[in-house]
């Protein structure tokens, strides 16, 4: 099984909770993108990437940016054959954006969100999730594609994974103390130069295909604090922003909630004003960035 996005929508969480259960076989290396930039490196490489045992039932690669990129979907149904079981977990569009806003501050970015979404478009694209999904839908059956939603596992964690571990047809299993907590909340450096050698460091590791080291270091828990400190009180878009988000996004959702048959309009309501009576998009919606 590949994860294959979006970010900022509980991968870390997921990746853990998949973990958890001894049927499961999970890459040490979070996201080795393969199917994306590092594909080059030919599948004998990715191979080698993981090492299940006889007791793993299900193998499974967690990467959250290949939801986005034009080739994966290809790739992975020609070299992991078309029996392959995607996942996909969805976030509000908006609360996502926010998050990725978040991200970049925590490694050094002093902008507001406002100007983060015109230096980073990528922050409001991937919140486009109807137009990415519909690649995936493109090349998939819709049976190998599993959505789940990232509200369900903040809401209820336990029943999340209870759920996940039975449409994978998995054996019941009580999730850990470790697998439910929380996972690398939003944060800021406690050393922008500190936290920018580390980052690039990774990179720089990473290019020289030791995935699995970076993903070590980024899942340390000993890392994290050293590097970071939790932000209290999470700094929020405008009221203004948030309804120009809402006119952006409503098509995509509609979009999305057709394509997966989860009414995501009913789920994340903001949206429905968007789309005018005949459910299409708003003539005066407008998009931010």
């Amino acid at each position: 099984m590949v994860y294959i996005g979006a970010d900022k929508a509980g991968s870390t969480s997921i990746s853990a909770l998949l973990r958890d259960h001894p049927e499961v076989y999970v890459t040490p290396a979070k996201d080795t993108y393969y199917f994306t930039t590092e594909h080059h490196r030919g599948i004998r490489w990715y191979e080698r990437q993981f090492s299940p045992q006889p007791e793993h039932r299900v193998v499974v690669e967690v990467c959250h940016d290949y939801l986005y990129d034009e080739d994966a979907p290809k790739r992975i149904h020609e070299e992991l054959s078309s029996d392959v079981k995607l996942l996909a977990c969805l976030r509000d569009p908006t609360d996502r954006a926010v998050s990725s806003w978040l991200h970049r501050r925590k490694h050094g970015y002093k902008g507001s969100f406002d100007d983060a979404v015109t230096a980073y478009p990528d922050i409001l694209e991937h919140g486009d999730y109807g137009t990415h999904l519909s690649r995936w839908y493109d090349v998939f059956e819709p049976e190998r594609i599993l959505i789940v939603l990232f509200d369900d596992l903040v809401a209820d964690t336990a029943g999340f994974a209870a759920r996940l571990y039975d449409d994978l047809a998995l054996s019941e299993h009580v999730v850990s103390k470790h697998a439910l907590d929380p996972r690398l909340t939003a944060a800021r450096p406690r050393s922008d130069l500190a936290a920018a050698l580390v980052k690039r460091a990774a990179v720089v590791v990473r290019g020289f295909g030791g995935p699995k080291v970076v993903g070590r270091i980024k899942g340390s828990p000993t890392v994290q604090r050293l590097l970071y400190r939790p932000i209290e009180r999470e700094p929020e878009a405008t009221d203004a922003v948030q309804v120009d988000l809402g006119r952006r996004f409503g098509p995509e959702v509609d979009l999305a909630s057709r394509l997966t048959g989860i009414d995501l309009l009913e789920r994340w309501s903001r949206y429905s004003p968007a789309l005018g009576p005949d459910g299409q998009a708003d003539a005066g919606a407008s998009g931010v960035g």
